[in-house]
């Protein structure tokens, strides 16, 4: 058994080296004859210094926010939805997937703390477990707000006589008409009191 799973380590660390697949490569132990995964937080092969501490942070983040314990629901067998409330080392699951959540992949707000059986039971999509449908709807509008706005330290292009919300000009304006409140905001767009 040892030398078949060392046998395994070497050809993941070939493969690894050649340039193989991007998936997670974690150190394996031999325990009473079954493979186990010791660290469930490996780093991904091309993996920057800035993604590792965006992903400390959310850990940090999502386990401080919901108290360290599941906050993943669970039906019984009556068919009644409840909390898990496991405080068992809680694991921080993206509510989306983490290539749909854009520039707030590292936001806490994406995310939900879960038991380990919680979060294999959402990651292979069993139906007796749901994330809650208002930690959804905020993960939803976080990752919308985030789509909204510029990346750090990027002014948002503006071209005077074009509305940078509804993209109107002089020659085409609002259906309802409208005028310039900025060299780039119409009335339409505009929050402000009318």
């Amino acid at each position: 058994m040892h030398e078949s799973l060392n046998r395994s380590k070497r050809r993941d660390a070939r493969a690894l080296r050649k340039g193989g697949s991007d998936a997670y490569v974690a150190p394996v132990i031999a325990f009473e004859g079954a493979a186990y995964v010791i660290n469930r937080y490996t780093h991904l092969k091309h993996e920057t210094d800035e993604t590792r501490r965006g992903n400390a942070t959310f850990r940090a983040g999502v386990k401080a926010r919901d108290g360290f314990r599941c906050h993943a629901e669970r039906r019984s067998i009556a068919g009644i939805w409840f909390s898990c409330g496991k405080r068992t080392s809680p694991d921080p699951h993206h509510i989306y997937p983490r290539r749909n959540c854009g520039a707030a992949i590292f936001d806490p707000n994406v995310g939900i703390a879960v038991c380990r059986q919680c979060h294999d039971d959402l990651t292979n999509h069993k139906g007796d477990v749901r994330v809650p449908l208002v930690r959804v709807k905020v993960a939803y509008e976080t990752i919308q707000l985030a789509a909204k706005l510029p990346p750090p330290g990027v002014k948002p292009v503006t071209i005077d006589g074009v509305c940078r919300m509804c993209g109107c000009t002089d020659e085409l304006s609002c259906p309802d008409g409208c005028y310039w409140v900025e060299s780039d905001l119409c009335s339409q767009c505009c929050d402000c009191d009318r």
